[in-house]
C-alpha cells in the first residue's frame, strides 16, 4: 500500500541517520550505540507491521495513528545522533510517543475485533508497560536512563519471545506470507537505496575526482551484488515450515534485523571508500566497518537461505549457505590484510567477493536449467519420432469468405487481428479481441485449424 511505502521511507530516514554515529565514532562504543538504537527503531517498525500483517486494518483512525507515529519517528531521527549524550531526554520522549501509538492501535483492534483478543491483548499490555518505562526514563539520570530503555525493549518483546505465544500466533493468526515478504523486501531495498543516496550526496558535496569515479564503481558493484543476493535469492523464496509444521515467519523476520543493520553500516563503509584517494591506505577501523557489515549481511542471508526454498532449479539450500560462508571467510581474510592494501585494491576485492558469490549461484542455476532443457527436448523428439499431425489434411487451399469478422460487425465490436478457418473459410477475430469469434467457431464446429489474415503473416495453427 502507498501508506506503507510512505511509512517505510520515514523509518529508513531515521535508520540512515544512525549511520552518522558510525561516521563520528568507529570504536566499539560507537558500534554498540549504533546497534542498540537501530534495534529499538527496527522493533517498533516490526511491531506495527506484525499487526497489519495479521489483521487487516485501514480506516481513518488507524491512518491517524500511523501518521502520528511517523511524526514521532521523525522527531526521534532529528536527535538520534545525540541520543546517548546531550539529547537523550528528547529521544526518550519521542520513543514514548511512538510506543503510545502502538498501544492505541492494539487497543482499537481489541475493542473492535473480539476474535483477535488472544493476540492483541498480551501485545497491548506489554507495549503499554514499555511506554510507561520510556516515560519514566525521563526522570532517571544517565546511565540509569539507558538501562530503562533496555528494560522497555525487553518488556515489549517478552510475549513474542514466548514459544507458546508464537505457536498460538502461527496456528490461530497465521501470517500473510506474501504481504510479510513484501514488507521486509520493501524495507530492505529502501535501506540499500538510501545508503547509496548518502554516498552520492557526500560525493556531490566534496566534488568528484578520478578516484571518486573508480571507487564509486566498486561501491556500485558491491551494492548491485547485495541487491542481487537478496532479491534474486531471498525475496519471494517460500519459507519452510518448522519441525512442528508451523510457519517459520518469526525466525525469517528476526533475521532481517541484522540484515538491515548491516546494510546501513555498509553504506557508511562505502561512503568512506568512495571519498578516499588513489594513494590512500585502508585504515583498520574503516576497513572492518565495511568488511564487518558485509559479513553480518551475508551471515543473515545464509540464515534466510537455510529456512527458505530456493527459487532456482538445481540450486540446493545447503549450496547457497555454503557460498555465503565462503564469502564470509574471504571477507574476514581481507579484513586482516586490509591495512597493507590501497583503498583501490581493497574496494576491488570487496566488490569481487560480493559479486562472485552470487555469480557462482547464477552459473550453477543456468547449467542445471540447460541440462533440464536438453533432457526435455530429447524426450519430446523421441515421442514425436515418426508421428504426424492428423490436422495437416485440413490445410486445404481454402480462401477467407470475407474481409472482416461478420459477428463483430453485427454486434458493434472492434477486432484486434483476423483469422480464417482452413476448413470452411469463415473469418473470425483473435483471442485478444472482445468477441474471440475464431475460438467460438472452433467450439461450435470442431474445425481445428486456422490461418492468420494479417498482412505479412502466413502461419497456421
Amino acid at each position: 500500500e502507498w501508506l506503507e511505502l510512505f511509512y517505510d521511507l520515514v523509518y529508513v530516514a531515521a535508520l540512515i541517520q544512525l549511520g552518522q554515529i558510525l561516521v563520528d565514532d568507529l570504536s566499539f562504543r560507537g558500534v554498540g550505540r549504533f546497534a542498540v538504537l537501530f534495534t529499538l527503531l527496527w522493533w517498533v517498525w516490526t511491531s506495527t507491521t506484525l499487526l497489519k500483517n495479521r489483521i487487516e486494518v485501514d480506516d481513518f483512525a488507524h491512518r491517524f495513528l500511523i501518521f502520528a507515529q511517523m511524526f514521532a519517528i521523525g522527531a526521534a531521527a532529528v536527535v538520534i545522533g545525540d541520543a546517548f549524550t546531550t539529547r537523550s531526554s528528547q529521544f526518550a520522549f519521542a520513543m514514548f510517543f511512538v510506543q503510545l501509538t502502538i498501544v492505541l492501535m492494539y487497543v482499537r483492534v481489541w475493542l473492535r475485533l473480539p476474535s483477535s483478543r488472544r493476540m492483541v491483548g498480551p501485545l497491548a499490555t506489554t507495549n503499554a508497560i514499555a511506554a510507561v518505562i520510556w516515560l519514566a526514563s525521563l526522570a532517571a539520570p544517565t546511565p540509569a536512563r539507558f538501562w530503562l530503555w533496555g528494560a522497555a525493549f525487553l518488556v515489549s518483546i517478552s510475549w513474542i519471545a514466548s514459544r507458546s505465544f508464537r505457536r498460538m500466533l502461527a496456528t490461530e493468526f497465521p501470517p500473510d506470507e506474501e504481504h510479510l515478504m513484501e514488507r521486509y523486501a520493501l524495507l530492505t531495498i529502501i535501506v540499500l537505496g538510501e545508503s547509496f543516496i548518502k554516498v552520492v550526496g557526500a560525493v556531490a558535496d566534496q566534488g568528484a575526482t578520478a578516484s571518486t569515479y573508480a571507487h564509486g564503481f566498486f561501491a556500485f558493484l558491491t551494492s548491485v551484488g547485495l541487491w542481487w543476493t537478496y532479491f534474486d535469492d531471498v525475496a519471494d523464496s517460500p519459507i519452510k515450515p518448522t519441525a512442528e509444521g508451523l510457519p517459520g515467519a518469526a525466525v525469517w523476520s528476526s533475521l532481517h534485523l541484522p540484515l538491515t543493520m548491516g546494510l546501513t553500516a555498509v553504506g557508511v563503509g562505502l561512503k568512506a571508500l568512495v571519498l578516499s584517494d588513489f594513494g590512500d591506505t585502508v585504515g583498520l577501523a574503516a576497513a572492518w566497518v565495511l568488511v564487518g557489515a558485509l559479513i553480518v549481511v551475508l551471515l543473515s542471508v545464509a540464515g534466510l537461505d537455510s529456512i527458505t526454498r530456493s527459487r532456482h532449479f538445481g540450486v540446493r539450500e545447503r549450496d547457497r549457505v555454503l557460498w555465503r560462508l565462503v564469502a564470509v571467510a574471504l571477507l574476514m581474510a581481507l579484513g586482516v590484510v586490509a591495512p597493507r592494501l590501497s583503498t583501490t585494491a581493497f574496494g576491488a576485492l570487496v566488490a569481487a567477493i560480493v559479486v562472485g558469490q552470487i555469480a557462482i549461484e547464477g552459473l550453477v542455476a543456468k547449467r542445471a536449467d540447460r541440462a533440464v532443457r536438453v533432457d526435455v527436448d530429447r524426450v519430446i523428439q523421441t515421442a514425436l519420432a515418426g508421428a504426424r499431425c492428423e490436422h495437416l489434411e485440413q490445410l486445404a487451399d481454402t480462401r477467407p469468405e470475407r474481409a472482416g469478422c461478420l459477428q463483430c460487425a453485427e454486434n458493434g465490436m472492434v477486432w484486434v487481428h483476423l483469422r480464417f478457418c482452413t476448413v470452411c473459410g469463415q473469418v473470425g477475430c483473435c483471442d485478444d479481441s472482445q468477441g474471440r469469434h475464431s475460438a467460438r467457431h472452433f467450439m461450435e464446429t470442431g474445425h481445428a485449424t486456422m490461418r492468420s489474415m494479417e498482412p505479412g503473416e502466413d502461419w497456421a495453427w
